[in-house]
């Protein structure tokens, strides 16, 4: 929450820019509040996600990380077609300035409620921690088995043929 106040602040720092000092601050108001989103981010996957999962749980946050990257560039450059080394209208570039960081600072906050709304965090406690640790690991051992010893036999002819003739007799 407190990197999502900080990055709304940056915002009509960098909207009302107009010369290179205001720029700068905005951006390094900006910096400072990604980084205290994204340490908030970071530090949810080993406190809420199984060991064994962490992995593909770092590889969906990456993939997000770079999906949001992009679109942000895809964003600017729709926002800013018109602008070129030959028309630089003041007003077409305020306006796309208004829209890109508008729009982004209005993902973000949807981004940061869904995270609040939808995430409860257990207080920290060894025992706590241990127990939530235990039944995550219980879960995931449930449905390595239930898939070797349910779903994988299905995959093999041999069995799928002896299983519906014995079952058919």
């Amino acid at each position: 929450i407190a990197g999502a106040i900080v990055m709304l602040i940056s915002a009509p720092l960098l909207i009302e820019a107009n010369n290179i000092i205001m720029l700068i601050l905005g951006l390094g108001v900006t910096l400072v509040g990604l980084n205290i989103i994204t340490a908030g981010y970071q530090g949810l996957t080993p406190d809420l996600v199984p060991n064994e999962q962490r992995g593909a749980a770092s590889g969906y946050m990456g993939f997000m990380t770079i999906l949001g990257n992009v679109g942000s560039l895809a964003l600017a450059a729709w926002l800013f077609a018109q602008v070129n080394l030959h028309s630089t209208g003041a007003n077409t570039i305020r306006r796309g300035a208004v829209l890109y960081y508008t729009s982004t600072i209005a993902i973000l906050l949807i981004g940061v409620l869904i995270t609040v709304i939808g995430i409860h965090e257990v207080p920290f406690s060894p025992k706590s921690i241990t127990l939530a640790q235990a039944e995550s690991r219980i879960k995931f051992q449930f449905h390595k088995w239930f898939g070797r010893n349910w779903i994988k036999p299905w995959r093999e002819y041999n069995f799928t043929v002896v299983f519906l003739t014995r079952s058919a007799v």
